[in-house]
């Protein structure tokens, strides 16, 4: 038997056909979790077709409520509960084209602000939405994605990054206490440089 066989997920940031979340989107599908895959752009349906019966593609904006609690709908509404949750959704400054991110005094607070809510406030919401459904059920696994930008290796000209990534830390170990004893665990992983 598959180990997530009858599992359902949600993996958010889902949308490039060679990052993270389309692998780890793959990896459930192929282990027999139905998944939910959010991403901000069309060619989340792309994703989702190449994974089959056992997939959804939503578009999303995961920085408002309503583009969370799409995803978390999706999921109850497909199959009726919500077991796994990957928060992959982010973004670094240099991948939105800024430059001026290493010098404090020449970003934006729209660049800081925008940073912050693509990494940290995104994880927040997702997690809002699913844990009194996970907490209901007595069972929920929560990964988030971070990264060694926000734990070891803080990097100049990623301050905002590095800020929001470490703000995932801080946050998954509160969450974590929080519902301690509800059957959820939450855990942040952090990646280094991948291919893309």
């Amino acid at each position: 038997m598959s180990r997530f066989a009858d599992r359902v997920a949600i993996v958010t940031g889902a949308g490039a056909p060679d990052g993270i979340g389309a692998a780890v989107a793959g990896q459930l599908v192929g282990d027999g979790a139905s998944v939910v895959l959010g991403a901000t752009s069309d060619r989340i349906h792309d994703r989702a077709a190449e994974l089959g019966d056992s997939a959804v593609g939503v578009v999303s904006d995961l920085t408002t409520e309503a583009g969370a609690e799409a995803l978390l709908q999706a999921a109850l509404n497909r199959w009726g509960r919500v077991d796994i949750l990957v928060n992959n959704a982010g973004m670094t400054s240099v991948a939105s084209g800024w430059d001026a991110d290493g010098d404090v005094a020449a970003l934006s607070l729209a660049q800081w602000e925008a940073t912050i809510s693509r990494n940290l406030t995104t994880a927040f919401l997702m997690c809002r939405a699913v844990v009194p459904v996970m907490a209901s059920a007595g069972y929920g696994r929560i990964v988030t994605v971070g990264s060694t930008t926000g734990t070891v290796n803080a990097m100049p000209g990623q301050s905002g990054y590095t800020a929001a990534t470490a703000g995932l830390v801080g946050f998954s170990r509160a969450l974590a206490l929080a519902i301690v004893g509800n059957g959820v665990t939450v855990n942040v992983v952090a990646p280094g440089y991948i291919s893309t």
